[in-house]
């Protein structure tokens, strides 16, 4: 259950295979911090997010749209060849770790609006 309603990963997972850019998915439950969300995993030809809970918007309540979508190159399997949820998450640790070292530096305008941020909560990033 989550957020009190029946949730079957299998279903969110059929629903978000039918995209056309999406190869193989899996959708976990994940844990953090006493707060638990729907993660959806997804091989495929890299669909941007909003496309992807646009077509599952159509298909499936709003209880069963996944919090965060993990693009990866291949869904990590188990001896038995079925997909290894335990190891999904490392897949996203390492994914999130990937895509910060990736990142484009800040533009000038970025730069700007986070020392406005700062300044207006007078906090530090």
């Amino acid at each position: 259950k989550l957020r009190g309603f029946r949730i079957e990963p299998g279903e969110i997972e059929a629903a978000l295979a039918t995209h056309p850019a999406v190869e193989h998915c899996a959708v976990v439950a994940r844990t953090d911090d006493g707060e638990t969300r729907l993660v959806g995993y997804v091989v495929g030809a890299g669909a941007p997010v909003a496309e992807l809970r646009r077509h599952l918007a159509a298909l499936l309540p709003d209880y069963m749209m996944p919090a965060a979508f993990v693009p990866l190159d291949a869904l990590p399997l188990n001896a038995s060849g079925k997909v290894d949820r335990q190891a999904l998450a490392e897949a996203e640790a390492e994914a999130s770790e990937t895509a910060t070292r990736g990142a484009a530096a800040p533009t000038a305008i970025e730069a700007w609006l986070v020392e406005r941020r700062q300044a207006a909560f007078r906090t530090r990033a």
